[in-house]
């Protein structure tokens, strides 16, 4: 950590390279869309140093694609996630399909989560035309064909 009036850009630039996560500690001014990318690149769970204004499609993708990392959609605007972030997003952390709209939510997401044994309590959060039923019997044939 470095206070505020000690940050230069070249050194929040350097600390955001090594570690993503040292964003949370650079103050607003030094916050440019450069350092946000950079921070993303090294590290998708910056996202939440990010302020909302700075978050694009584009970083919300880099963010969700970065290292695999999971937990991110939560800080990425509803108007932003595409079908595709989502995807991304529930494969590397199932239990993120609560931040999805529900409208985006599509059969491969919801067998992901099923399939989780961590995410069930997630069912919660699938669409209403989406019925336990017939999740459970396309798990069930999923098993039938192995």
């Amino acid at each position: 950590f470095v206070p505020e009036y000690l940050q230069t850009d070249g050194l929040v630039k350097s600390a955001v390279v090594n570690d993503g996560g040292n964003l949370f500690y650079v103050s607003g001014e030094l916050k440019t869309q450069e350092v946000v990318d950079l921070a993303i690149t090294n590290n998708g769970s910056a996202l939440g140093s990010v302020p909302v204004h700075m978050i694009t499609s584009e970083l919300a993708l880099k963010a969700v694609k970065s290292l695999g990392v999971g937990g991110v959609l939560e800080y990425i605007p509803k108007e932003l996630i595409t079908e595709e972030i989502a995807e991304l997003a529930i494969k590397n952390s199932p239990a993120d399909i609560k931040y999805v709209p529900k409208k985006l939510i599509n059969d491969e997401m919801v067998l992901t989560v099923v399939m989780d044994k961590y995410s069930n309590d997630c069912l919660k959060y699938l669409p209403d035309n989406i019925s336990y039923a017939e999740v459970m019997g396309a798990v069930g044939e999923i098993f039938d064909k192995k």
